[in-house]
């Protein structure tokens, strides 16, 4: 069984109807007696924000609708508008000479980022890359990037009614790790993640590396070591959960990253010996037949999404692959997004 607690909220499940059931009057007879618990079960569930509909048979799909429209909502005139893509193509370079943001504007660029963020790690993923960059700035924003933070906002409303829709194929867990190397103006590099049981991101990152590296294998190298913890945490979750234990796949367009990683830090040479040997976390998963290492070609390597601004026909590619939504019709959610906005309340126009 899965317990999920927020505060004074849960949300519990089990494969098994009558486990909940269960648990739901052991929990009823210890804190029932003092005040009236609240119980919703069903398809469709609010949680923390979100619309969790299992609806659709063997799939969830994850909306925060209404999150999104009182925070269109709340933006400036100057902000209101439509972009194709999430962040413009210069995102990551630094304009050192651009004018400070004044009080006023700088507590707006970071609430709405804050705000941004929450989103992005919970039901649009595909907002992660240009929000990342956008954390590092919120100390001593400029124009310039306010400007980034004006493209985001202008994508988010044409994209307000994109859900994120997760289904497993039955297959092995495929989890994608990349390294732009040296991309920030401090030199550091950027690392993306992106893990799928079939459709949609189960789980996706995109974030600034901890250290610089000296090359792009090492960045490739550092992005693995620094990211694949959490994933094998989510592989140990599913194992006690009755999940399978056969290998996950680990992606990387990096053909020497993944000699280093399958043959561990004494086959690093000169140009790779300083790597420390925490980075190499991984080639002892690999040994335990717990991840197998895979090369995939840059251009179907989905992590890219989450390490750089990507334009055009591969964004929304790469989008689509992310948000689960990739051959199907979005009228349909434009649809589904204006009926849950007169349920919220709103209005979706």
């Amino acid at each position: 069984m899965t317990v999920a607690f927020h505060v004074d909220d849960m949300k519990l499940s089990h494969k098994n109807p009558k486990q909940v059931d269960m648990m739901i009057e052991r929990l009823r007879g210890i804190y029932g007696k003092t005040d009236p618990m609240t119980v919703v079960r069903g398809k469709v569930h609010e949680y923390l924000g979100m619309t969790i509909d299992f609806r659709q048979p063997g799939e969830v799909k994850l909306t925060m609708y209404d999150y999104v429209e009182k925070l269109i909502n709340d933006l400036s005139e100057s902000m209101q508008g439509s972009k194709p893509t999430a962040a413009p193509e210069s995102l990551f370079k630094t304009d050192m000479e651009s004018d400070k943001l004044d009080e006023d504007t700088k507590d707006e660029f970071h609430t709405s980022t804050a705000r941004t963020l929450y989103l992005g790690k919970r039901a649009r993923p595909d907002l992660q890359t240009a929000v990342a960059f956008l954390c590092t700035r919120v100390r001593d924003p400029d124009k310039n990037d306010l400007k980034k933070l004006t493209h985001l906002m202008k994508y988010l409303q044409a994209t307000r009614h994109l859900p994120l829709i997760l289904r497993s194929d039955g297959k092995e867990i495929s989890l994608y790790i990349d390294g732009a190397h040296a991309v920030h103006a401090d030199m550091r590099g950027h690392a993306g993640v992106y893990a799928t049981g079939g459709r949609g991101a189960i789980y996706a990152s995109s974030t600034k590396t901890k250290l610089n590296t000296t090359s792009s294998t090492e960045t490739e190298v550092v992005s693995v070591g620094e990211r694949l913890p959490k994933h094998i945490w989510f592989r140990y979750f599913r194992t006690a959960q009755s999940g399978d234990e056969k290998e996950d796949v680990l992606y990387q367009d990096n053909e020497a990253a993944i000699l280093l990683a399958n043959n561990g830090r004494m086959s690093c040479g000169k140009g790779s010996k300083h790597i420390h040997i925490r980075y190499f976390f991984i080639t002892d998963k690999i040994k335990k037949k717990e991840i197998v290492v895979r090369h995939c070609p840059t251009g179907e390597m989905i992590a890219d999404y989450f390490t750089k601004p990507v334009q055009g026909a591969l964004f929304r590619k790469f989008r689509d692959l992310v948000l689960g939504i990739e051959g199907v019709d979005t009228d349909q959610f434009v649809e589904e997004y204006k009926t849950a906005m007169k349920g919220f309340g709103l209005n979706p126009d």
